[in-house]
């Protein structure tokens, strides 16, 4: 029903994919801001339910590690869903700082957007402990990293994941060898979670011949 994607060109590029690929599949709501990203790669969302409110962040400032502005290297989308028959919810799709530059200079800017996308879960919750959000998308880093652990959290507001659902050797989301690892992921806020049917959590696999893609969807 809903497809979050990243390094998207440009909307004109996803709806003509849309009407080239998948013409009868319903998608009628494109969701793409231009982001920050000076190759022009962009978050996007595609939806058969209805959306309400969308909002980007690409304009936002906030401290880096070292207390210094800084911005998201791509944006941080936040749009919600309607679902005729159901509660709405809302989907915040991010595309954090890649090691393309070495891990090193990428990591700290990538746990600060971490850190940032953490504190604007909290001004949620504390306006809403029982808000519906699933943040989803490419985070470039594993589970047990400083940047997923940081924007997760903890306790009884910390952001839900299904991983253990998965078999070890389904848990590949880069598929490119030698580093075949998981770095995309839906995370599910408490309320959310408990609408979580059991072993619903996949991962399809894929290949850059099969799919054309480096990574493989999580659904």
């Amino acid at each position: 029903d809903v497809l979050a994607l990243q390094e998207v060109e440009n909307r004109w590029y996803l709806e003509r994919f849309l009407e080239v690929f998948l013409p009868d599949m319903g998608y009628e709501h494109v969701v793409l801001f231009e982001g920050n990203d000076p190759r022009g790669i962009d978050v996007a969302l595609i939806s058969r339910l209805p959306v309400g409110l969308v909002r980007s962040n690409r304009h936002m400032t906030f401290p880096d590690m070292q207390d210094k502005p800084m911005s998201f290297e791509r944006d941080l989308l936040q749009v919600e869903l309607l679902p005729p028959r159901g509660k709405p919810l809302e989907m915040w799709v991010v595309h954090l700082k890649s090691n393309y530059e070495g891990r090193e200079y990428a990591e700290p800017i990538r746990r600060s957007e971490a850190a940032f996308v953490r504190r604007m879960l909290d001004d949620r919750f504390a306006k809403d402990s029982a808000a519906r959000i699933i943040v989803c998308g490419d985070f470039n880093d594993v589970w047990d990293s400083a940047t997923l652990q940081t924007l997760a959290g903890s306790g009884r507001l910390g952001m839900k994941t299904f991983v253990d659902d998965l078999a070890a050797d389904n848990r590949v989301t880069y598929n490119k060898e030698p580093y075949l690892t998981m770095i995309d992921f839906l995370l599910f806020s408490p309320a959310l979670a408990e609408s979580y049917t059991k072993n619903s959590y996949k991962v399809i696999a894929g290949s850059v011949g099969s799919s054309g893609s480096d990574h493989n969807p999580v659904s």
